[in-house]
C-alpha cells in the first residue's frame, strides 16, 4: 500500500493536445475529434515511504524547474520550492 503522495508544481511546463471526446464539424462536413491544448504544471506521485519521496523529488529536480512561492500572503512558501509530501490512507 502507498502512503505518501508526492505533488510539485513545475514551471516551463510543455503544452499537450488531448482529445476532448466531442467531435465537431471540420471541411466538407466530415466530423472530427474536438482537441484542446493543456498544460500539466503538477506532477503527483504516490509512494511507500519518504524516503522515496525525496528521491522521486530529486529525478524531478533534473528534468524540470520546480516553481518557486510568489505568493505574499502565504509567507511559509514565500521563497521555497513548491512541493508538498502528505500521507495518505
Amino acid at each position: 500500500m502507498k502512503n505518501y503522495r508526492l505533488t510539485v508544481h513545475i514551471t516551463d511546463a510543455e503544452k499537450k493536445r488531448v482529445e476532448t471526446g466531442k467531435f465537431i464539424e471540420g471541411k466538407n462536413k466530415k466530423r472530427i475529434p474536438e482537441t484542446k491544448e493543456k498544460i500539466y504544471n503538477t506532477i503527483s506521485s504516490y509512494h511507500k515511504s519518504i524516503d522515496a519521496c525525496m528521491k522521486e523529488l530529486s529525478d524531478i529536480r533534473m528534468k524540470y524547474n520546480i516553481a518557486i512561492g510568489k505568493d505574499f500572503e502565504k509567507k511559509d512558501k514565500l521563497g521555497q520550492e513548491l512541493y508538498n509530501i502528505s500521507f495518505v490512507n
